[in-house]
Formats: structure tokens, sequence, C-alpha cells
């Protein structure tokens, strides 16, 4: 019966280092992009292809981590729509501008949409945080497709940083509120 509960207790303390691992990673990918946003097109391209790659990869590894099939298929969604459009900004460099800002309007709005939907559906701790980064999410989207399409290379590794770090940072929170809730 101890093992048990110790076992229990020791998926859980990993379960919140996990999220807070994963939202770090994504914080730096965020800081990265958001640093070299006035580079010269080609490698701010490069650049923001990267960083939507590195994001695509580690919200299909988070995705593993969920027990719920209904999660799992949520974030294996988006780090499937990030690693598509990140594919597609690597492979073809001379059609990222505007392809990278018609990706990012789909891409900020389906993630943004599950990630509210995600938010309601599991409403554990830190739920809020996963609405509120869901809802940036989609108000870059509807900001990019509003007409700032002439500025799209910048303004899309702007809205991309943003939604990088509020992802990292929503999973963050959700892993320290995990945290508090084990400790207490």
């Amino acid at each position: 019966m101890a093992a048990k509960a110790f076992t229990a207790h020791l998926s859980a303390i990993q379960g919140w280092t996990w999220f807070a691992g994963v939202g770090a990673a994504l914080m730096m990918l965020g800081l990265a992009l958001s640093t070299n946003l006035l580079a010269a097109p080609g490698r701010t391209t490069s650049i923001a292809g990267s960083a939507m790659l590195g994001g695509g990869v580690l919200m299909l590894l988070h995705a593993l981590s969920e027990r719920r099939w209904r999660l799992r298929v949520l974030w294996s969604t988006c780090g499937l729509l990030y690693a598509v459009a990140a594919g597609s900004i690597l492979l073809h460099p001379s059609y990222a501008a505007i392809l990278l800002a018609f990706w990012l309007v789909a891409v900020l709005a389906v993630s943004g949409l599950m990630r509210v939907a995600t938010a309601f559906a599991s409403r554990e701790r830190g739920w809020p945080w996963v609405a509120a980064s869901g809802l940036v999410s989609i108000g870059g989207a509807f900001a990019i497709a509003a007409g700032w399409m002439g500025e799209a290379l910048w303004v899309s590794g702007l809205f991309l940083a943003i939604d990088l770090l509020g992802q990292g940072a929503m999973l963050m929170a959700v892993g320290l509120a995990l945290r508090g809730a084990i400790s207490a």
C-alpha cells in the first residue's frame, strides 16, 4: 500500500516538473525569436521556422504525457499544426513571409481555440491560464488577419514570440499549481 502511494506521489512530482520544464523551454524559444525580429528577412524566417518546429515538438512530447485521450488529441493537433507550419517555412524560405502570415493566422486561431477548449474540458488547476493563453493566440490571429500583412514578417514573428512566451508561462503556471497541490 505504501509503495503504491509513493509511486503515485513520484508520478505527480514528475508531472509538475514536466509541465514546468516544457513551459520553460517554450519561453526560451519565444525569447530567442523575440530578440531576432528585426534581423534580415531570411534569417528571421529561419529563426521563426526553427522556433515553431521546436514548439511543435515540445507540444507533441507534452501530448504523450497526457493521460486522457481528449487532451492528448488536442495537444497533438496543436503540435502537428506548428510542425507543419515550420516545415513549410524551412522548406520554402522565398515564400515564407506571406506563407508565415497566413499559416500563423491559422495556427494561432486553431491552437488558441484548442487551448480554450482544453481549459474548459479539463477544469484542472491553472485552467484559466490555459484559457487566457488561447485567447491571446486568437487575438494575435485576428490582428495579423486584420491588415498587418504588409508587415507580415516581423509582426508574424512578434505574435509567434508572444504565443510561445504565453504558452510557456501557462505551462509553467500549471506546473507550479500542480507542485502546490502536491505539497499541500
